[in-house]
């Protein structure tokens, strides 16, 4: 019997179980959250065969089969079947999980719920990867990352797991910090994105008891030589194999949209299931600019008894879209196949050989025509062959074109370059084989090999979260604010006073911005200490974090928390006292209400974005919170934010256009295309019958700037009427000249960059940013305007990217060398919780000593003026403003901003404006300048060497090297 006082398992009508562990009680139930975190659970499922209930006993089982109403803001059910089976002091459970229809979805997963009381201060073992976790007092750090369970220890001799038959996304919340009495225990099985139907979903779960020490033989890993090729399936669909630490090709679906608008499987909704053999993925991904219109995917990757990797492709349109293209693509890196030869099959036996140049020639497409297979690199080590089921329209192409440093693969099967159209239902099949010179491991889950990392000899570098090791303050104004407010005098940051402004710094995001008295004072001074002088707080209007700008006893986003507001008001005075200017967000992340009088509040996505642009009362909104968060009273500083000088810089909204995304939601599509037609009649433009949105060129390319001018201008011009005098900027990011023309009556201009930047899956490309051919800079430059301040308020090459040390100093320098007047890293960190002894998330850089632990060097090389600008400056221009309205230009079209962002000062001149002292004119197609191994900084301060993949900094007060430099042999710093 499991009736024992030790362990008890009781079995719901609804098949939920109630476990008891020796006094340890808690819930396991399938959970459901919806848009917005509402939620449902099996506890309140229809059953079609209700559970016996019930105390299992030893030899026992039982099945069960209902239907779970999806929560507010979902469609449909979610349908399971369970069961179970027990054993003595263990029971292991099944579940089959399937949607009965497509639905928008922000979690699912396995949940064990148990009350506080049992568990608060009680050490636990996550397992796979193995590590200690203690359940947090009220108020503390959960725990979130990839595992496949928890182990509690019961005494000395026995443990109580639970632990999933894969790998998953596992957190533990406390749910006090919403109300709640309970840690909620999660094995998610998808988060943040669709719920898909027509594809079942397999769980096995696992409750035992089971002696000390051996915790670990519940998880099952599959063992793979990393020295050998293998390959890997992505929760996504996505392929990639590896031979060692060497990406030799990766696999994934791609489309793009019109105007050649790209997206791929990585950023689809997906779910899969997967056994011994191989994984199979059901996703879906949002064709750009198609108005909603989506590209279904079935892959089944598996391994192959002679060692290669079948590929099994179905791609289906539910419903007719435009577009350019949509493909099977293979990528290889450049620096496997340049200077080498690649034969492509055709089916009647012919092979044609293709020379990949070694430099970019200015040829993008090397070869297109019918083949059914490709051989890249024959006869060599990691030469590889892809072989096709039928003869398909095949592209190779070089991709150094639009600034990456891969060779594409591409199996078209359609392709127009002035736009093609897909009827729905449209239905291809293909297969593929990949084979290299030795046979590929196959690994259904990356999380399921361990890593080759060995760590067995590292040993804990944490930073202290209250101190520095060293004390760079006396680089700041104390207080800040000494030389007056913040202003643009000739295209550049200054202070009232004729102060020069130069700024380095980080943001802070959500409950990190609302530091006890006593955080605050320390971190503030720990901040100085480090070189920083400058903090743009971010996310503080988000519901996702613990402590946010609003009171949640209204429901509304229009009452301010007076517990909040008294901590920002304290920490802003913190930091001017040790010199730390401030910049202020306004809209980043707020969920608007139905009790803000905003339609169809539950359908918009945080910011509202991008009805937040033109819609009237959504404005109105923005208006009221601006008005009530600049001219509140700190009552530490005794001036209203409007009047401190210490606040030096503001943006409108966080990353929104019109041009990135399309209208979806009712009514305020439609109220978009009213607002169209009104315009085009203005002018004299017939406009279609049926009004397309997501055409982001002509008429509507024109209008969607006019809106979004029209948006930024009146905001500046209302901050401006309640007493902000500092410099203003719309938004912030690369989209493209249509975002850039509309901000210009803006005073600043502002960008966001990452290296790396992990997928929602959790996914990232472990890549060196020193051997890309390319850099992040490029893109940040896009939006360097000429004639303007620019600053660049997000960047990071987020952990765990193990080469991230590398960009620090790349940043202050490229800052440095460019002119430009301030940057702040994305993020210090999003919890107040101390101390913390471990990184405890991709952006968190405060205590990372490979990311934080190198700002004292960039501040003195940035803040102090140890780099020379760069001599020479170039300005890129575009074709005349009408066209250029019209036919808005992204920023990988622009060629001129790579390499010159690293050699020469760049500057983008917007359309209609005069160039003025500058030393070049160059089109923004054409790149003035030829790359062979390396660049070089014309003042001679900075290189960077791709194929020995080092970089250094060469300046009289400042030297530094970094990158492969054991491989790269000595490094001459020469000067004094």
């Amino acid at each position: 019997m499991l009736a024992l006082l030790a362990f008890v398992v009781r079995v719901l009508p609804t098949g939920a179980l109630e476990v008891e562990a020796d006094g340890i009680r808690g819930r396991l139930f399938i959970g459901v959250h919806g848009p917005n975190w509402s939620f449902n659970s099996q506890l309140g499922a229809r059953m079609k065969r209700a559970a016996k209930e019930g105390v299992l006993a030893e030899g026992e089982g039982f099945e069960a089969v209902g239907f779970i109403p999806l929560p507010q803001g979902c469609k449909g059910s979610l349908k399971f079947f369970e069961r179970a089976r027990a054993e003595r002091e263990k029971v292991e459970i099944e579940y089959t999980l399937e949607f009965t229809e497509d639905t928008p979805l922000w979690r699912l997963g396995l949940d064990l719920s148990v009350p506080t009381k049992f568990l608060e201060g009680r050490r636990a073992l996550i397992l796979g990867p193995d590590g200690d976790f203690t359940f947090p007092r009220r108020g503390g750090q959960g725990f979130g990352g990839i595992a496949f369970g928890v182990a509690i220890p019961l005494d000395e001799s026995r443990s109580f797991v639970v632990t999933a038959d894969v790998p998953t996304f596992l957190s533990i919340q406390d749910a006090r910090n919403w109300g709640g009495n309970t840690y909620e225990i999660r094995f998610n099985i998808l988060r943040r994105g669709r719920g898909l139907s027509r594809l079942a979903l397999i769980r096995r779960m696992t409750l035992a008891l089971v002696p000390s020490g051996e915790e670990g033989r519940m998880v099952k890993r599959i063992e793979v030589d990393r020295a050998k090729p293998f390959a890997v399936a992505l929760e996504s669909g996505e392929v990639m194999v590896q031979w060692g630490t060497t990406r030799v090709v990766e696999a994934r679906v791609a489309v793009h949209g019109p105007g050649w608008a790209y997206a791929d499987m990585r950023g689809a909704s997906a779910q899969g299931v997967y056994d011994s053999k191989g994984r199979t993925v059901k996703g879906v991904i949002e064709i750009p600019r198609s108005g909603g219109a989506t590209l279904e995917y079935l892959v089944r990757a598996e391994g192959t008894e002679d060692g290669a990797v079948r590929l099994r492709y179905r791609l289906r349109f539910p419903k007719g879209a435009r577009l350019n293209s949509y493909q099977v693509s293979f990528f290889v890196p450049m620096s496997l196949c340049g200077g080498r030869r690649v034969i492509v099959k055709r089916a009647d036996g012919v092979d044609i050989p293709i020379e990949v140049p070694i430099e970019f020639t200015g040829r993008p497409h090397l070869w297109s025509g019918k083949a059914i297979g490709v051989e890249v690199a024959p006869g060599e080590k990691q030469g590889f062959l892809i072989k096709v089921d039928k003869s398909s329209p095949l592209l190779l192409q070089d991709n150094r074109a639009w600034g990456s440093d891969v060779f594409e693969i591409r199996f078209n099967f359609l392709r127009a370059n002035q736009g093609g159209r897909v009827e729905p239902g449209t239905e291809v099949e293909r297969v593929f084989a990949l084979r290299l010179g030795e046979p590929i491991q196959f690994v259904p889950d990356e999380n399921i090999a361990p890593s080759s990392n060995q760590t067995a000899d590292w040993f804990p570098f944490p930073l202290p979260w209250d101190d520095a090791p060293v004390d760079l303050s006396w680089l700041n104004h104390k207080p800040a604010g000494k030389h007056g407010f913040l202003t643009v005098k000739g295209g550049r940051l200054v202070f009232e006073d004729g102060t020069p402004a130069k700024f380095w710094g980080t943001c802070f995001s959500a409950t990190a911005c609302f530091p006890t008295h006593e955080q605050a004072e320390k971190i503030a001074r720990r901040l100085a200490k480090f070189g920083v002088n400058i903090v743009r707080f971010h996310h503080m209007d988000a519901p996702w974090s613990r402590i946010n700008l609003f009171d949640e006893r209204f429901g509304d986003t229009r009452h301010f928390d007076r517990e909040a507001l008294d901590r920002l008001d304290y920490f802003i005075y913190c930091l001017k006292r040790e010199g730390i200017y401030v910049y202020l967000d306004n809209l980043v992340h707020r969920k608007f209400t139905a009790k803000d009088g905003v339609e169809a509040a539950d359908k918009l996505p945080p910011k509202a974005s991008p009805y937040c642009l033109y819609d009237p009362k959504l404005i109105e909104l923005q208006k009221e919170f601006c008005r009530k968060l600049w001219t509140h009273r700190n009552p530490y500083t005794g001036l209203r934010y409007c009047e401190d000088p210490a606040i030096v810089l503001t943006e409108i909204v966080n990353e929104s256009d019109l041009f990135s995304s399309t209208p979806t939601v009712e009514p305020y599509k439609s109220r978009l295309i009213e607002m169209f037609k009104a315009w085009a009649m203005r002018r004299g433009i017939e406009a279609p019958p049926e009004v397309d949105l997501a055409v982001k060129r002509g008429p509507m390319a024109e209008f969607l700037t006019e809106v979004m001018r029209r948006y930024f201008d009146g905001m500046k011009s209302f901050l401006r009427s309640i007493g902000v005098r500092i410099p203003v900027t719309g938004t912030n990011w690369s989209i493209g000249t249509g975002v850039l023309l509309a901000m210009e009556g803006m005073d600043f201009f502002d960008s966001h960059a990452y290296h790396c930047h992990p997928s929602k899956e959790g996914r990232f490309a472990n890549l060196p940013a020193v051997s890309q051919k390319g850099t992040i800079c490029a893109r940040l430059a896009f939006n360097r305007v000429h004639g303007r301040p620019f600053f660049v308020s997000e960047w990071n090459e987020p952990w765990p990217n193990e080469w991230r040390a590398g960009l620090p100093l790349h940043m202050a320098y490229i800052a440095a060398l460019q002119g430009w007047d301030g940057l702040t890293i994305y993020t210090y960190r999003h919890r107040i919780e101390v101390p913390e002894d471990k990184i405890s998330g991709w952006f968190e850089t405060y205590n990372d000593p490979a990311l934080f632990g190198l700002f004292p060097h960039a501040a003195l090389l940035l803040r102090r003026g140890d780099a020379k600008e760069a001599n020479v400056k170039i300005g890129v221009v575009f074709p005349e403003k009408s066209k250029v309205l019209r036919e808005p230009i992204p920023p990988w079209r622009v060629k001129a901003l790579w390499p010159t962002v690293e050699v020469h000062r760049v500057e983008v001149v917007l359309p209609g404006e005069e160039p003025r002292r500058l030393d070049k004119i160059v089109e923004f197609d054409e790149c003035p300048l030829e790359v062979g191994d390396f660049v070089k900084s014309d003042t001679g301060e900075y290189g960077r060497s791709f194929v020995k993949r080092i970089a250094w900094i060469d300046t009289p007060r400042t030297q530094a090297a970094w990158g492969f430099l054991g491989e790269a042999g000595p490094v001459d710093l020469s000067a004094t």
